[in-house]
């Protein structure tokens, strides 16, 4: 589409401001001079438009060089990839773009690429081995998916990720001792990560920053038991300021 009906739109504006500015001179009957200045008002504005405007602007470009979709990044990385396969980020990227689009093979097969030719990237393992366990059937961590994991968690022993993966995959396997071993052996490793303040706190106070000191409610006294007995002593026994008198006899 062309830019050229821009400085006709700009004409039909003026043209109506013109109309509007200039009907009581048609109203006296002069309609003449009316139509011309209506005309030249209108002209005026297409010129000034030509003159401060850039028409350019509403003829789209043959290409910008961006992709226009998901799905056109992924054919572009792939023939970039194929010009320089040994870039571990490149796949890396791949995979995650087939796992937006949903092609989950496809990003199992761009990750494992990575992995080869990243072997010692803590995070690419983990998101590789999450896609590879994505990508099964059953969604079940294979020997390969645990052997990621278990390297990462190496590479990065506070990497809660890897430890939380890692317990699902023995968790499938039945291995449910070593899955709480594992479990434990992460919150070892994730309390000495916390401040000194916050090691001693419970696990989901001692994860919020600052660490604020928990509040205690105050314990109240212990009360007495009540004594209907003793009440109803009290309430007939005389006050205290009460005397009787008795008969003296000579």
């Amino acid at each position: 589409m062309s830019g050229s009906w821009l400085p006709t739109l700009a004409a039909m504006a003026a043209t109506v401001v013109g109309l509007v500015v200039l009907w009581p001179l048609r109203a006296t009957g002069r309609r003449a001079p009316f139509l011309v200045m209506v005309v030249a008002v209108g002209v005026a504005g297409s010129a000034l438009y030509y003159l401060v405007g850039t028409p350019e602007a509403a003829t789209p470009t043959a290409r910008t060089g961006e992709p226009a979709s998901l799905r056109d990044g992924v054919v572009e990385l792939q023939r970039a990839l194929e010009r320089d396969p040994q870039r571990a980020d490149g796949w890396a990227l791949l995979g995650r773009s087939q796992q937006a689009l949903g092609n989950l093979p496809e990003a199992n097969r761009a990750f494992a690429r990575a992995v080869q030719l990243a072997p010692d990237e803590p995070e690419l393992l983990v998101e590789a081995a999450q896609t590879r366990a994505q990508a099964d059937p059953a969604k079940q961590f294979d020997d390969t998916g645990l052997q990621w994991l278990r390297h990462a968690q190496r590479l990065a022993p506070g990497s809660e990720r890897a430890g939380w993966l890692i317990g699902i995959a023995l968790r499938q396997r039945g291995q449910d001792a070593e899955a709480a071993a594992t479990g434990r052996r992460c919150c070892r490793v994730w309390t000495r990560a916390l401040p000194p303040r916050c090691a001693n706190r419970s696990p989901l106070p001692a994860r919020r920053p600052g660490c604020p000191p928990q509040r205690r409610r105050p314990r109240r006294p212990p009360q007495q038991p009540h004594s209907p007995s003793r009440s109803r002593w009290i309430q007939r026994s005389p006050p205290a300021h009460a005397c009787v008198t008795m008969p003296v006899s000579s």
